[in-house]
């Protein structure tokens, strides 16, 4: 019977741990975006912002240029205005090239600690902290080349 019972807790762990599907989320311009942030698919950069915020309008064309430097890089904007009309008003704005999720309640944002913004998270494909930052850096550039590198 022990025999039993441990190949049953096993058998729960295992499928605990390794079965982890990804969570929808509603994007700013009312997308469903399948998002697993605990096992993502490959390296991710989470980037939590507002309309309201100059120094996260000031990162934009950085944030861009990553984008389109670093495409096995998932880049995903975490929007967290009360109001998600206003940061959607920015994304077309700004002709943003990343998706960005709502978290008006920040949700996504106490996950992670986030105390302010602009904050920027690079996960790992087990969903591990590698980096975080308050800018965009030339420790966040270095560290996207080594998960980029890695990745390819």
């Amino acid at each position: 019977m022990k025999l039993l019972y441990k190949t049953f807790l096993l058998t729960l762990f295992f499928f605990s741990t390794s079965y982890v599907t990804a969570t929808s989320y509603t994007s700013i311009d009312a997308r469903t975006l399948d998002i697993n942030i605990e096992n993502p698919e490959g390296p991710t950069l989470l980037v939590f912002w507002a309309s309201w915020c100059s120094k996260c309008i000031a990162e934009i064309p950085q944030l861009k240029q990553i984008k389109n430097r670093y495409p096995l890089v998932e880049l995903i904007g975490v929007n967290v205005n009360k109001k998600t009309q206003d940061g959607l008003a920015t994304q077309q704005e700004y002709e943003l090239n990343y998706p960005s999720i709502a978290d008006p309640d920040l949700l996504i944002a106490d996950k992670f600690k986030v105390k302010g913004t602009p904050t920027i998270i690079l996960l790992n494909t087990e969903g591990k902290v590698l980096l975080k930052a308050n800018h965009v850096s030339s420790k966040l550039r270095k560290a996207l080349a080594r998960v980029a590198e890695i990745n390819e």
